[in-house]
């Protein structure tokens, strides 16, 4: 419509999207931009605990075994947390993050490797790595509701337990993991929406993103990859 001697009328400015949420368990909410930002914060943090607790590994130590395995590590998970972090989907990334700081965590840690391959060292690493695992599921815990967890807990076990001499992990990520592999003979909680039995094996649950992004409504169409994923404590 034209008025005033031919100038046209000002034309609505088109609504911007309202930021997208992610809904939390415990009715906080976090916003998927923030997501993105801890994501990347995270594994930066990440990196430089496990340089920091490398290089102190590899200082004045007169084993070059030592030395070596301790720049490998290093390297390796590096190299892998900037893959992840990497990835444009917050979501996908802190989910990643999880499986690698956990499985790293637990080679490490849980199965004692440190004791091998850092006799006397070993305290260097173990802070380190715990940190890590502990506020990566801290970060999980703000986006995935509490049954979410449990299945992201319970599958990334199963995986190691039938990967138990795997011990560079850092590669994995969780749509890397086959589907229907896990059956706990006691589910500690019902499978959410969108995990459904696999044909002709009821006792095996084919895992779908939409176990873990159901009721998040910033991935509700995301990433139609088959996934599985635990936990360790």
């Amino acid at each position: 419509m034209l008025v005033c001697d031919g100038f046209a009328a000002p034309t609505r400015k088109p609504a911007k999207d309202k930021p997208r949420r992610i809904s939390v368990a415990d009715s906080n909410q976090i916003k998927s931009a923030e997501l993105d930002e801890l994501t990347r914060a995270f594994a930066d943090r990440y990196v430089g605990l496990l340089y920091s607790a490398c290089d102190a590994i590899k200082k004045d130590n007169p084993d070059p075994v030592q030395c070596h395995e301790a720049q490998v590590l290093m390297v390796d998970c590096a190299t892998n947390i900037y893959d992840i972090a990497s990835n444009a989907d917050a979501f996908t990334r802190m989910l990643d993050l999880v499986v690698v700081t956990t499985l790293v965590s637990q080679v490490w840690i849980d199965d004692d490797r440190v004791s091998e391959v850092f006799p006397g060292r070993e305290e260097l690493l173990i802070r380190a790595l715990h940190h890590g695992r502990v506020e990566a599921w801290a970060l999980a815990a703000q986006v995935l509701r509490p049954d979410q967890i449990d299945l992201l807990d319970y599958l990334l076990w199963d995986w190691r337990r039938h990967n138990p001499d795997m011990v560079k992990v850092s590669f994995v990520r969780l749509s890397n993991f086959a589907i229907g592999e896990a059956s706990p003979p006691t589910p500690r909680c019902s499978l959410p929406a969108g995990c459904t039995p696999m044909s002709g094996d009821r006792a095996r649950p084919s895992l779908r993103p939409a176990c873990l992004r159901s009721g998040c409504s910033t991935c509700s169409n995301a990433n139609p990859h088959c996934c599985d994923g635990r936990r360790i404590r």
